[in-house]
């Protein structure tokens, strides 16, 4: 969680917000990938719904993002690389998250804190 979110944090200094947040609301599609690749239980199983609504969220916000990209070289934004690290990473939290306490039961949050 704090890498995906210091890498975020990164990226804002060296990118615009716009392109950041569009990079970062990948990490729905990552997240989609690694349950379907590590399953916590069934209900993690790869769907065309699920996939039909990570894209359908991505979609929503390049169109909400679009006003605010203005690129001024050709190059990659170091900045871009970070989100997508800040991405992958808290996808990964996520899914590994739930498969190691499936339920929030038995999660202590004193001690998760």
């Amino acid at each position: 969680w704090f890498l995906g979110n210091y890498s975020y944090g990164i990226a804002l200094s060296d990118t615009e917000a716009g392109v950041v947040n569009m990079v970062s609301s990948t990490s729905g599609l990552f997240t989609l990938i690694l349950a379907a690749i590590f399953p916590a239980g069934e209900s993690d199983r790869f769907t065309l719904s699920k996939l039909c609504s990570v894209l359908i969220m991505v979609v929503g916000v390049v169109l909400v993002s679009i006003e605010d990209l203005t690129l001024e070289s050709s190059a990659l934004p170091v900045g871009v690389l970070w989100s997508l690290v800040g991405a992958v990473v808290y996808a990964m939290y996520m899914v590994f998250l739930r498969r190691k306490v499936p339920s929030e039961d038995r999660m202590d949050f004193t001690m998760f804190f």
